[in-house]
């Protein structure tokens, strides 16, 4: 198996974009004594297509994406890092199949975060369609202005976050608002 690292460098080697200003730094204790320093905010997101996310990735920490076609795994592991940011156009679903596994290690700092270009527009969500892998974990994770639409005819599966039978996941500090459905 091919697993792609994609990262924030990525980003400035692709399209020689320049790093943000450096503004007002907060400084959080964790653990109580490693120091972690929120990350920048994404000014500039690069264009994630399914052809990337096929097959497993590594999304690096603070790394900016944005998404404008449907997304699914049924082979591999997604791992996503601290800080990364996914900008998903509306209506737009992101599929965990069987075979693939979605694994977002967040912090309280520096989150992994889900959301529009605007809170006029709401993306389809999350789903995982009989995906029970362990991998399936997340923790500090916003998903933000899902639930555009039902996952099937039925009116009590529009949500941001959906999960057929026989699919698994654990969440930790995950936070679903402005879902246009059921959560």
């Amino acid at each position: 198996m091919q697993v792609k690292t994609l990262s924030r460098a990525t980003i400035f080697v692709l399209f020689v974009v320049t790093a943000p200003t450096a503004g007002a730094q907060t400084i959080v204790f964790k653990d109580g004594f490693d120091l972690e320093q929120p990350l920048e905010p994404c000014t500039t997101f690069a264009e994630l297509t399914n052809a990337m996310w096929t097959g497993g990735a590594v999304f690096e920490e603070g790394s900016c994406w944005q998404i404008n076609e449907p997304l699914s795994v049924d082979n591999g592991l997604i791992t996503v890092e601290r800080g990364v940011t996914f900008q998903v156009a509306q209506d737009i679903a992101i599929e965990i199949d069987f075979g693939g596994s979605l694994k977002m290690t967040g912090t309280e700092v520096n989150p992994v975060r889900f959301g529009t270009v605007d809170n006029a527009t709401r993306f389809q969500g999350i789903r995982f369609d009989q995906s029970s892998s362990p991998d399936n974990d997340w923790q500090h994770v916003v998903i933000d202005h899902g639930g555009s639409r039902g996952w099937s005819g039925a009116v009590y599966n529009t949500a941001a976050l959906y999960l057929t039978v026989d699919s698994s996941l654990t969440m930790r500090d995950v936070a679903i608002t402005g879902s246009g459905g059921y959560g």
